[in-house]
């Protein structure tokens, strides 16, 4: 069944061949060095340049730890560490003399822009339904995160914000978690628990969210794992994933303005 069609989409065969020489247990340190070195090494940069002073990296990718850089001296810093993140992964992804696009799934989706298209009418009630059943199971919760993006869509740096958290996140996130540690942690445990344990890692890397924001976290990585199992491209979760940030963003900029 061709994935040209929504239901070749749905039901038809994977698209994705994950294609890793890193073995799971150097994947995962791998992962965890580009973590800590993406962060520090901006520091200690624009540190050194500046004589001292400057706002740490975040530890967490909460809209309230974005905020507090946003509204300090370091917004350099946090997307200078995308950057460098992102970058660092390519590094990684490039080793053992392999092609960075091909290990990162850095390729045209099967099916082309019907791909995409298909992941974004998806995606949108799967949200609904999703911040439904948080709003439902916990008020509070939900309307904690809510304020917390106001928050940080009426920061003093709203288009530092807006690319670090459109642009910059999707692709260092997506080519970390989904594209670099993914692939060889299914040859072990085989898709779903794979995408169970990194869709974990990246939920924590959330965790100033509250509890349902943290499920409904794990959820979208749930879904962005299978969106690159049935396109085949990293692409198309980088693409979800900036747009849902980027309209969140926007939307709340001029909602609360």
């Amino acid at each position: 069944m061709s994935i040209l069609s929504f239901r070749g989409f749905l039901v038809g065969p994977d698209a994705w061949s994950p294609q890793s020489p890193w073995p799971p247990v150097l994947a995962v340190l791998a992962s965890v060095g580009v973590l800590v070195v993406g962060q520090i090494v901006p520091i200690l940069f624009l540190e050194a340049m500046s004589g001292g002073g400057l706002a740490t990296a975040p530890v967490d990718s909460s809209p309230e730890a974005i905020h507090q850089i946003m509204e300090g001296s370091g917004a350099s810093i946090l997307l200078l560490s995308q950057a460098s993140l992102a970058l660092l992964t390519i590094a990684a992804a490039s080793l053992y003399r392999a092609r960075f696009t091909t290990v990162l799934s850095l390729e045209p989706p099967v099916g082309g822009n019907r791909a995409y298209f298909y992941a974004f009418a998806l995606m949108v009630p799967l949200l609904l339904a999703a911040n439904a059943v948080a709003y439902t199971l916990s008020p509070a919760g939900f309307t904690s995160d809510f304020q917390q993006f106001a928050k940080l869509a009426n920061t003093s740096e709203p288009l530092t914000a807006f690319l670090s958290i459109a642009i910059g996140a999707p692709f260092w996130e997506e080519m970390l978690f989904r594209g670099f540690l993914l692939a060889p942690l299914i040859g072990p445990v085989g898709f779903w628990p794979a995408a169970v344990l990194v869709s974990g890692a990246w939920t924590v890397m959330h965790i100033g969210y509250s509890t349902v924001g943290l499920a409904e976290v794990f959820l979208i990585g749930l879904y962005f794992s299978w969106l690159l199992r049935r396109t085949g491209s990293l692409w198309v979760p980088i693409a979800c994933h900036a747009a849902y940030n980027g309209c969140l963003f926007a939307a709340l900029r001029v909602l609360t303005d």
